[in-house]
């Protein structure tokens, strides 16, 4: 019974030394992986999509360790400049066995038309992105903890930086403008394009007299290449406006400017005149 006994309590302290082992190998392997940039990150990619912007998130593992990663979660929240949350999505990766390498793999947040076209200012204002990264892992198939990587900072370029409308002419309008059905009003539109993509689309603008009547409107297309808050690309240029004879132009109104391509539209941006 003795020898029974101590036997046990032999099993138990062998037992016990095996998973302190264990444990005190697992952790210093899983911290000397993460210690010589086991994970990393590569450049930011943006691009966009017909539903919206993509930024593309790249890590690479490189599993130096004794024992597999079990299960790899990539997490990320985007903010804008007022702090309201424009995206969020995970990414799981399977079995990274032990000496293996994950040369790169893809973590995609999308900011849909959706996004861009509630949240208006984000067409018109510039600022900086935040996005918060955490990374979970299940190591040795024993062992889950999760790590908030530092918060990482990315310019964001308004596309219509100082969106710009013209005054109208003062009333009378001359005789030069009048085709013998309607008046044609020509007016100046400008503004940057910061962003880092092309504006391309139409631009529509809206004439309303002074008790909201619709009087007239006209379009323009524009393609704007890409630019940035530090080299904007300008642009420079008129919209003309038929409105037909009989509707009254009155000396205050209203002009009222939509825009409308495959990634996002806007409407309405409403400025008075007179």
């Amino acid at each position: 019974m003795r020898q029974s006994i101590r036997a046990l309590g032999w099993t138990i302290t062998i037992g016990v030394i095996l998973i302190v082992l264990f444990l005190g190998s697992a952790m210093y392997s899983i911290f000397q992986t993460l210690m010589n940039q086991g994970f990393g990150f590569g450049s930011f990619q943006i691009y966009t999509m017909e539903d919206g912007i993509v930024l593309s998130f790249p890590l690479y593992v490189n599993n130096t360790s004794y024992y597999d990663i079990s299960t790899l979660n990539l997490t990320t929240f985007v903010r804008d400049f007022r702090g309201v949350e424009i995206s969020k999505n995970s990414t799981t990766v399977g079995v990274i066995k032990a000496g293996a390498i994950i040369p790169t793999f893809k973590h995609n947040m999308s900011i849909n038309s959706e996004i861009l076209e509630n949240l208006i200012y984000l067409l018109f204002e510039d600022g900086n992105l935040s996005i918060d990264t955490y990374v979970g892992i299940r190591y040795a198939y024993a062992f889950y903890f999760q790590m908030e990587m530092p918060n990482v900072s990315m310019p964001w370029g308004a596309p219509f930086y100082n969106l710009t409308i013209g005054e109208l002419p003062s009333l009378p309008l001359p005789p030069s403008s009048f085709n013998g059905t309607h008046y044609l009003i020509t007016i100046p539109l400008s503004f940057e394009n910061h962003a880092f993509f092309n504006v391309t689309g139409a631009m529509r603008l809206e004439i309303l007299n002074s008790t909201r009547n619709y009087l007239g409107s006209g379009t323009t297309f524009v393609n704007i290449l890409p630019g940035s808050p530090y080299d904007p690309t300008p642009y420079n240029g008129v919209i003309e406006v038929s409105i037909p004879i009989g509707n009254m132009l009155t000396d205050t109104g209203y002009l009222c400017i939509y825009f409308e391509n495959s990634i996002f539209n806007f409407g309405t941006v409403e400025k008075t005149y007179g």
